[in-house]
């Protein structure tokens, strides 16, 4: 197997989409020399997405920093990062991106000759079920596992180190979670590659995004001639931006095998890596929460709650006044607007990355999690703006009461007519009956595409005054008429049941006042 070999700087593994809408796999070299060319990081599976952009921004952190706005405007305007710096880089550290071959330098992977049980390969993709994992879109199990190419492989590899999920022993201690799981990470997005990258390229220096270690140099995980990992249960802090980006969470050894002239891998070496310490929480791509102690809490990925309406904890500028901290990229670009350099009418995307994990089995899989979210610029220079929509998903979340409330209402009325006040037992009886028709979920999804045109329209109505006209009538034309078309959906389903009509009948028309009174406070 010595003669096996993929570099990761070379070899096609990364799943770019291109200006003509074509998909190429490229390796890291191209894909820097021809981001310009590049419309995206385009894989099927998010994680793999925002995991390879944590890969890229810490090569260039490296080498470009940059330290102030003035080096971040010099490559911004030239519309390129200088081949030249890394050229020498990769000269220096080609070796280290290795997949096989040497096995002091094998990228991203520690050698456990102490290990001898072989896990699956598709341990590493979540959305294949594997041991505890749930089968999200597919079915692989462990005593069938399909070989995947090199390039999958690679793209696993990177992934897995930031969303693998705890719970089951190993060594030196039980598997804790990667960095990234539970937790909502932001990417802004341009209109190429190069664009997007450098939304993201945020101050970096011995203080940015968070200081350094004094007794540590902050280095991509490649570059550490003592490769060993912290075996301390309770994990460590971060040496740096670098170290963080790069950061171990398992030990992980691939196994190449020759299936039909082709190199593939099934199993993998896998164990337990370094653990983040618990009372970090510094990610630069996260969102946060101040409690009343002004303590950073990471804000959560509800799988039953939409990303987008937590809008404010995304957009609202961090100062002292701020219950959030919202992600580094948006607070770093919004200077570049106020100087005029980054044009307020342009629009891009927030880019939202998640893995969902059962708290009751650490373990479980519940859901990956990816959106995109309209960003006019206009937000960030009138904070207004933030206010505008908040106003709107709070006025969204009344109504959506209003609807769960009809619908328990009829549940009753329909299993329990003659009941005045009902048992627990009762109670949760209604609650399972009104669930199965999932009308709360069904009403965010339909509110979400009007709130990202309300975003875009919004932007563009200076008028304050004006703008609040605007948020009256996508509440009263469609978020209303949303909630009422819901309930006619109900009544339609159940119309040819005669005990279902007169609560139905009964619990429209106590809808229809109660969004009545909404649109009168409106006025």
């Amino acid at each position: 197997m010595n003669e096996i070999q993929f570099n990761l700087l070379d070899d096609g593994w990364i799943p770019c989409l291109m200006q003509d809408n074509k998909f190429n796999l490229l390796g890291i070299r191209d894909t820097f020399l021809r981001a310009p060319e590049i419309l995206d990081i385009s894989s099927d599976n998010p994680l793999v997405t925002i995991s390879i952009y944590r890969l890229l921004l810490a090569i260039l952190h490296r080498n470009f920093g940059p330290k102030d706005s003035k080096e971040w405007l010099s490559i911004y305007k030239k519309g390129s990062w200088d081949q030249e710096p890394l050229k020498k880089y990769f000269l220096k550290w080609g070796d280290k991106f290795e997949l096989f071959n040497d096995k002091e330098n094998r990228f991203y992977q520690v050698e456990m000759p102490e290990i001898s049980k072989k896990t699956p390969i598709t341990k590493l993709n979540h959305a294949l079920a594997s041991g505890n994992n749930a089968a999200l879109f597919d079915h692989n199990w462990d005593k069938d596992v399909t070989p995947i190419n090199i390039e999958k492989a690679a793209q696993l590899l990177i992934a897995f180190q930031s969303f693998a999920v705890g719970g089951g022993r190993s060594s030196p201690f039980y598997f804790s979670h990667a960095p990234l799981i539970s937790t909502i990470s932001v990417i802004l997005k341009g209109k190429n590659l190069f664009e997007t990258i450098m939304l993201n390229f945020i101050r970096y220096d011995k203080d940015h995004p968070f200081p350094t270690d004094d007794d540590k140099e902050d280095i991509p995980f490649w570059e550490r001639e003592d490769k060993s990992l912290c075996e301390e249960k309770d994990g460590r802090m971060p040496y740096g931006y670098l170290d963080y980006l790069t950061w171990q969470s398992r030990r992980i050894w691939l196994i190449p095998e020759i299936y039909k002239g082709i190199v593939k891998i099934k199993k993998v070496f896998l164990a337990q890596g370094e653990k983040v310490d618990g009372d970090w929480c510094e990610d630069p791509q996260m969102v946060y929460k101040l409690d009343e102690k002004n303590k950073k809490i990471p804000l959560k990925l509800n799988p039953d709650r939409l990303v987008w309406r937590d809008i404010e904890a995304l957009l609202r500028l961090n100062d002292s006044a701020s219950k959030y901290k919202s992600p580094d990229a948006i607070n770093w670009i919004s200077r570049f607007i106020s100087m005029g350099i980054l044009d307020s009418s342009n629009r891009y995307n927030i880019e939202v990355f998640g893995l969902c994990n059962d708290p009751k089995k650490a373990a479980r899989i519940l859901n990956w999690h990816h959106s995109s979210i309209p960003l006019p610029l206009k937000f960030l220079e009138d904070q207004s703006l933030v206010d505008n929509v908040q106003q709107f998903i709070l006025k969204c979340e009344e109504i959506e009461k209003i609807l769960s409330k009809t619908v328990y209402f009829f549940g009753k009325d329909y299993l329990f007519p003659s009941t005045s006040a009902l048992s627990k037992k009762q109670n949760n009886e209604v609650r399972k009956f009104t669930n199965n028709y999932q009308l709360g979920t069904q009403y965010w999804n339909r509110i979400e595409n009007y709130f990202y045109k309300l975003m875009v329209d919004i932007a563009q109505e200076p008028s304050f005054e004006k703008r609040l006209e605007l948020i009256k009538e996508y509440i009263n034309l469609k978020v209303v008429k949303t909630a009422r078309e819901l309930f006619s959906d109900l009544y339609k389903n159940l119309k040819d049941d005669p005990r279902a009509l007169k609560p139905l009948i009964q619990n429209k028309s106590y809808l229809g006042s109660q969004l009545h009174n909404i649109k009168q406070k409106l006025m």
